[in-house]
């Protein structure tokens, strides 16, 4: 059963202040990059101070419009946006084939961005449609989680990722086809009415590139033109999620042979956490619990648990480290302003790095596989979805691998 309107007014309410303050920053960002001395800037969140800065154009007046050319309904109980409607798309394609070139205005596509944002975690389906109907691309938003299929950070990562796309392939669907340009491992899209400047530089939007971090998902930059750029998406809070590194009760229950192995080292089964990260599951037979504040390993391949730590030591954060079946394990604990890495492997714990100033992190890589971990500098989230949440700090201090 299908239901079809336009202009959900529950979501256009719902949204409206969030888009404007995005909307506002990411305009102050651009219009102050010429303070900066060079590299990428990156677009924060927008402070209250900004509220009354304002953009060129109406956001309301913005809002309206792009409402007016979307269709949002609800399908087999599914919340479904259709950015572009079918027949706003084709009359898009018409003038385009008419040779009246179709391009954005730098505050329709700053609208856009700071939308898509929004808009992301507000539906269950974004579906974009050619001219003629067909459904061209449908993407599933998915919030940042820890499951079978990887760490939280991956999560995160993949949620900026499909952000990114929900942008391109709106832009793409409200200009001409030749809009967008591709140089290198860039896109570049020169917004309406763009002038040269004097040394030649055309200002523009830019998709891709190389960011200042390894680790950051590359998404949407400003370029004045110079060579400069400002990041405007992912924002400060996206990448704060891809660099997370979390511990989280787990709801599977521990097996009979997991709670022999709890008992046998003085823990009650019945009051131990599972801990365990669901990817680790079908990857190592290693499982971690919490247990009156204490961490205990469990090793069916060894037959034996393990007090992973001493008396008083705070669990931060665990990460695996090898090949399905043969995993070495690194965690990193605290304990009295201290804080320090650890390795489990073969029944033995080994303390391996201490600092006595800066909280530690270890994660498995940021994409790829799980052939090695990296130990970074961190700082604590409060979210009171997680046990522990460590957001990891700088670059890579150190690296390890199984063995």
């Amino acid at each position: 059963m299908k239901k079809r309107k336009q202009n959900n007014t529950g979501y256009a309410l719902a949204s409206a202040a969030a888009i404007f303050l995005f909307a506002v920053v990411l305009w102050v960002a651009i219009s102050s990059i010429g303070a900066v001395g060079g590299g990428i800037k990156r677009a924060s969140a927008a402070p209250d101070s900004l509220l009354s800065a304002g953009a060129p154009r109406s956001q309301l007046e913005l809002k309206r419009f792009f409402e007016s050319i979307g269709l949002t309904y609800t399908e087999d109980g599914k919340k479904v946006w259709e950015p572009v409607s079918s027949e706003y798309r084709r009359a898009v394609e018409r003038l385009s084939e008419s040779g009246d070139r179709q391009l954005l205005s730098v505050e329709e596509v700053l609208f856009i961005i700071s939308d898509s944002r929004t808009a992301y975690d507000s539906f269950d389906v974004i579906r974009f449609r050619s001219g003629s109907g067909e459904v061209e691309e449908e993407i599933l938003p998915v919030s940042p989680t820890e499951d079978v299929n990887g760490p939280y950070h991956r999560s995160a990562s993949d949620r900026v990722a499909l952000v990114n796309r929900v942008i391109m392939l709106r832009m793409k669907s409200l200009s001409s086809e030749d809009s967008f340009v591709s140089l290198g491992n860039e896109i570049v899209y020169t917004p309406e009415n763009a002038t040269p400047r004097d040394d030649g530089g055309i200002r523009s939007f830019v998709f891709g590139g190389v960011t200042d971090s390894p680790h950051i998902p590359v998404g949407v930059m400003f370029s004045p033109g110079d060579g400069r750029r400002v990041l405007l998406y992912p924002t400060e809070e996206d990448l704060a999620e891809t660099k997370t590194k979390v511990l989280l009760q787990t709801k599977v229950p521990a097996s009979d042979d997991e709670r022999e192995l709890l008992a046998s080292v003085g823990c009650d089964p019945d009051r131990c956490r599972n801990i365990t990260p669901e990817y680790w599951y079908g990857r190592t037979g290693l499982r971690l619990f919490v247990f009156g504040g204490r961490a205990v390993l469990v090793d069916p391949e060894l037959g034996r648990g393990v007090l992973l730590l001493p008396e008083a030591y705070s669990l931060m954060s665990a990460a695996i480290c090898g090949e399905a079946g043969d995993m070495s394990f690194y965690f990193t604990a605290a304990y009295d302003g201290e804080f320090s890495l650890w390795k489990y492997r073969d029944g033995e714990v080994m303390r391996l790095v201490v600092s006595e100033t800066d909280c530690l992190a270890v994660t498995e890589p940021f994409e790829g596989g799980y052939e090695k971990v990296g130990l970074y500098n961190a700082v604590a989230r409060e979210d009171e979805r997680f046990v522990v949440a460590l957001e990891c700090i700088g670059e890579r201090l150190c690296e390890y691998t199984a063995d």
